[in-house]
């Protein structure tokens, strides 16, 4: 990645490619693991407001 593009994402400059596999392993592993989060937390908000409202 060149300077230009880093510049309006401050959080991927400290994003390196994996060069072995297993570093690609850990990188897909640890964006999976913080996708499902944010899907649990997202559902979790939404049952809680959808519980909210019909009660």
């Amino acid at each position: 990645m060149t300077e230009r593009t880093t510049r309006g994402w401050p959080g991927l400059k400290h994003i390196r490619r994996p060069r072995t596999r297993r570093g690609w392993l850990i990188t897909i592993a640890a964006s999976g693991a913080i996708l499902a989060l944010k899907l649990t937390l997202g559902l979790g908000v939404l049952a809680l407001v959808v519980h909210l409202l019909t009660h």
